[in-house]
This record gives C-alpha cells, structure tokens and sequence, in this order.
C-alpha cells in the first residue's frame, strides 16, 4: 500500500476496508515489519504483535496479526 495524503477519512476508510476483507477471508490477516514508523502504523489500524521472527535474510522483524473483532 502506497498512501501519498494520509487523513484521518482515509485511515477510517483503510479500517473499513481492513475489516470487510478480513471477514470476506475468514482468517487473520498478518504482516511483518522492518522499521518502527510501519509498526506504529499497524498498531493504530488494529495489528497486534504476535511475535519476532528470524527471516531468511539473516534479519529478526516483528510480526502482527490482524483480525476483526
């Protein structure tokens, strides 16, 4: 995703459409992130941290989960 004029409309849209997706999959939805600005991004639309995990390219990044609900 590519957001190039971030709003608070825009961010309530991203949630609503976050949430209609995830219910349309069934299953949770996760995410791995590779700096601290991403992570707080994940966290104010709803990703919570699962877990650290090691990375075939030798890096350790955090993982999040998302569901609704």
């Amino acid at each position: 995703m590519d957001v190039r004029k971030w709003t608070p409309a825009i961010k309530k849209e991203l949630v609503q459409v976050q949430g209609l997706l995830q219910m349309m999959h069934g299953q949770p939805f996760y995410c791995l992130s590779d700096n601290p600005k991403l992570e707080k991004f994940a966290q104010s639309i709803g990703y919570k941290y699962v877990e650290t995990l090691h990375c075939d390219d030798g890096i350790d990044r955090p993982m999040w989960r998302y569901t609704n609900g």
